[in-house]
């Protein structure tokens, strides 16, 4: 478990789903449904994590991330923070607790795929030395949009 400002890293799990669903429907045009979201949590290549923030007496999630860490490489699938935990800093720690995942399960590479409109998103892969590797054409079905392939070595 990562603790900084707050904020606990840890392996997410079926009771956090609820919270993990009511964001996805908000932050995607195409959200993952909760039996997608409950295989992830089941598959051995999947590496799920949530941040969770205190908020009075308890801890809600404030984001999470999914991810597939296999043949030396990490895939990152899902990055999600709360709109009210957003420019404080959860999407990095979770980008870097996914890093430090991979690099413990000796992987070598990290990729994503991400909106061209994106930038906030853009912004915090390139603070992490995320490159650009290629554009996947209409890649996101729902709006036609491209995606940016990023990816960096560990």
């Amino acid at each position: 478990m990562v603790a900084i400002s707050g904020i606990e890293i840890t392996d997410m799990n079926k009771a956090d789903l609820p919270e993990i669903q009511a964001i996805e429907n908000v932050v995607f045009l195409a959200p993952w449904s909760e039996q997608m979201l409950r295989r992830e949590l089941l598959s051995p290549l999947s590496s799920c994590r949530v941040a969770k923030a205190r908020q009075g007496q308890s801890l809600v999630v404030a984001g999470y991330l999914i991810c597939w860490i296999y043949a030396a490489e990490t895939h990152i699938h899902n990055l999600a923070v709360k709109q009210e935990f957003r420019r404080m800093g959860v999407g990095g720690l979770l980008l870097a607790d996914a890093i430090q995942l991979s690099r413990k399960k000796a992987a070598e590479w990290v990729y994503l795929e991400v909106r061209r409109s994106n930038c906030a998103a853009i912004r915090l892969y390139e603070k992490f030395a995320f490159l650009e590797l290629g554009v996947r054409k209409s890649y996101y079905r729902e709006s036609g949009e491209d995606a940016l392939v990023l990816g960096r070595q560990i």
